[in-house]
């Protein structure tokens, strides 16, 4: 309900003739405090050096400030922006399209410049994908209009620089394997074939995303990220340090794991082979608890990415 009222105040002032860069709410408040500017950023504003990638003023100073400035000795950035502060990436970074403020996500993580990210800050994505068979698991042609991609997750450890985005709602439904099996893992199945052949080439982003940790390009969360450890999974991450995995800090609250299919909500998979059946995947209910099923059922996904 938050993310639907964020998004009718975003329209309504887009409608008066305001650009929204941003948006913020302290915590236990229905009161939003929204960032805009009369037309968006000014060409003129922006410093010659900076010109190409279209960064507005405000992000071109935090990026400077960010370089500029004796780093802390663990080697982290320090937060430039207030906690829970979101931003509509595109706006947020002057991108011409969805894709460029991916590009431009990529360069000021390649700077240095992780920081001025926020866990929350989203993406509006449009793409088609056309229909597929892998490992005999069909799949429908997608048409994917206006659909929020958001960061669930920032890395920051010696080995990886990277903010993991994942779809706020299911895109489609599918089966994992043909045949209940789980042997080999969630990359060896159909599924994940499919996201990183067909899907891969219709969201066009390849050169500026990072490989998770099971060299895959695409892929889905796994049970411990979105639900920590329990003795029904093993204690495997997509994406960070596969030495110290964690559960990420956005799926700590139960709502955050709840996922809409067609306006209602519906259960999705995770990555994770059960650990008491040969047979079976992790997923997540429509309450946002775990629950395991058969590779073979049809279920809900929700992509994920990491750019770095």
């Amino acid at each position: 309900m938050t993310n639907k009222l964020v998004n009718r105040g975003i329209m309504a002032l887009n409608n008066a003739g305001f650009q929204v860069v941003g948006f913020s709410r302290k915590p236990n408040s229905r009161v939003f405090k929204f960032k805009v500017t009369p037309d968006g950023p000014s060409q003129e504003e922006l410093s010659k050096e900076n010109a190409e990638s279209h960064l507005p003023v405000e992000v071109i100073s935090l990026m400077l400030s960010s370089s500029n400035s004796k780093k802390p000795e663990n080697g982290k950035v320090s937060e430039q922006r207030n906690p829970g502060e979101i931003f509509d990436l595109v706006r947020y970074l002057g991108a011409s399209d969805w894709r460029h403020a991916i590009k431009l996500v990529h360069d000021a993580i390649q700077a240095g410049n992780i920081g001025i990210f926020n866990v929350g800050d989203f993406i509006m994505v449009t793409f088609d994908v056309p229909n597929g068979s892998y490992k005999g698991v069909n799949f429908k042609k997608l048409k994917i209009q206006d659909t929020k991609v958001h960061i669930v997750d920032i890395i920051n450890n010696e080995k990886t620089k990277g903010v993991v985005f994942n779809f706020d709602d299911i895109l489609f439904k599918s089966a994992i394997n043909e045949t209940d099996k789980n042997e080999d893992s969630f990359s060896a199945s159909g599924l994940c074939e499919y996201l990183n052949d067909k899907f891969l080439s219709a969201i066009d982003i390849s050169n500026y995303l990072h490989p998770s940790n099971d060299e895959k390009k695409i892929t889905l969360l796994s049970a411990f990220e979105l639900f920590g450890k329990s003795e029904y999974w093993d204690e495997i991450t997509s994406f960070g340090d596969k030495e110290k995995p964690h559960q990420f800090d956005y799926f700590k609250s139960e709502r955050n794991k709840v996922k809409d299919f067609e306006k209602e909500t519906h259960w999705y998979w995770t990555s994770s082979p059960s650990s008491i059946s040969a047979a079976r995947f992790c997923y997540v209910y429509t309450n946002g608890v775990a629950s395991s099923i058969d590779a073979s059922a049809v279920g809900g996904c929700a992509p994920a990415f990491c750019v770095a």
